[in-house]
């Protein structure tokens, strides 16, 4: 196999958007746990507490996101820990068909993440708006968000598949 005929990607949940989104709320939070803690209820700081943590329970989650694709003569490759741990690879005879096609998070999938949808099957979804749309010969479909999807197209043309 030649090295251009592969195609790898590492996409994450998390974008800096994100952080400059939690960042106001988390300082927000942080403060009026420092002001109830001088005058106030204990109900308001174990309230603001269980707040904060759940925030930055949500933040780590983000950054543990992170969706590894590989595309090789051998077939289709990729992790999405938490969810898919070790290495999963779908080899070329189990798989029908694959196309590069745009979806809408929201619209297809109701976000982003580990989700579902009907019209594609398993979403393993970080940034954008391109997947890779896998058929296998079982019937079961998935979606894997792409980022690059000139150089996949390219790829995938090499191998024909």
């Amino acid at each position: 196999m030649k090295q251009h005929d592969a195609f790898s990607e590492r996409s994450r949940l998390f974008t800096p958007i994100l952080f400059l989104l939690f960042l106001p709320i988390f300082i927000l939070l942080v403060v009026l746990l420092i002001k109830f803690m001088y005058n106030g209820d204990k109900v308001d700081i174990i309230a603001l507490s269980l707040a904060i943590l759940l925030q930055l329970a949500v933040f780590a989650l983000l950054l543990i996101y992170r969706l590894s694709v590989l595309v090789d003569e051998d077939g289709v490759h990729f992790t999405y820990p938490p969810h898919v741990r070790k290495l999963r690879t779908i080899p070329w005879e189990d798989i029908d068909y694959v196309q590069v096609v745009e979806f809408n998070a929201l619209g297809d999938f109701l976000g982003w993440g580990y989700k579902r949808s009907p019209k594609y099957g398993q979403g393993y979804l970080t940034q954008g708006n391109a997947g890779l749309f896998v058929v296998k010969k079982d019937g079961t479909t998935f979606m894997l968000s792409i980022l690059n999807t000139q150089k996949l197209q390219e790829i995938l043309h090499a191998l024909e598949k």
